[in-house]
């Protein structure tokens, strides 16, 4: 059974780093929602951004699996150096998270270019579900939307890496994407001290702290609790 702890940490890397899905995918969320064709009864159109989200998560979900399932395979196949290599590499990048959220080092954004190319071969997806007059399209361009470049997924994923198995890692992006949904699902005055929060120097750096607390912990944190830990749980 999955640690609630595990759940509990990538709701708050979600949430904590959402300052950056806020600047990264406000505009996209905004420029769905206006390709919505009107008229549409109210119920669909508070369904649409839902299944939006949903979509997203979803893929969220299926990428933590993947690499949940890699990482498995890697401390399985090299015993205790794979455990210390899998989660270093998580902490680490949870680190580089927390610098860039903070605005302290943007070492990330390099990654996000990097991947710049693979979306502009996905992404043409979203046009040929336009326009959006159809709930299970809304689902559809969510997941598209998941495989967005973003060093704060990236980041997760690679700590999703250090679950026990395939649906634990699966179940820690959910959670983590589920924490990012806040920021997206902002509207009217709360919208607006949402992003008044998220623009403060402080709360950028107080989140950005969080996270790479999370970081060292996911590295160090089982040796604190016992120095002769052998293995990780």
């Amino acid at each position: 059974m999955i640690d609630p702890a595990i759940l509990f940490t990538a709701l708050s890397i979600g949430f904590f780093g959402s300052t950056h899905c806020l600047f990264m995918c406000g505009g996209i969320a905004s420029a769905l929602s206006f390709a919505i064709p009107l008229p549409q009864s109210q119920w669909k159109l508070s369904a649409y951004p839902v299944l939006f989200g949903l979509g997203r998560i979803s893929s969220y979900a299926i990428a933590g699996a993947i690499f949940a399932g890699l990482g498995s395979y890697l401390s399985l196949t090299f015993g205790d150096t794979g455990i210390v290599v899998v989660r270093s590499a998580a902490g680490l990048m949870l680190i580089l998270m927390g610098l860039y959220v903070a605005n302290w080092w943007r070492a990330l954004s390099h990654l996000e270019a990097a991947a710049g190319g693979l979306w502009k071969k996905i992404s043409p997806l979203i046009e040929k579900l336009k326009p959006i007059d159809r709930l299970w399209k809304a689902y559809a361009i969510g997941g598209v939307w998941g495989w967005l470049p973003c060093g704060l997924v990236y980041s997760a994923l690679i700590w999703s890496s250090s679950s026990g198995n395939a649906l634990e890692g699966a179940l820690a992006m959910l959670f983590f994407g589920l924490g990012t949904l806040p920021a997206l699902f902002a509207t009217g005055r709360f919208a607006t001290t949402f992003q008044g929060l998220f623009q403060q120097a402080r709360y950028r750096q107080l989140a950005g702290f969080f996270i790479i607390l999370f970081g060292l912990w996911t590295i160090s944190g089982p040796y604190l609790i016992n120095p002769h830990h052998g293995h990780l749980q």
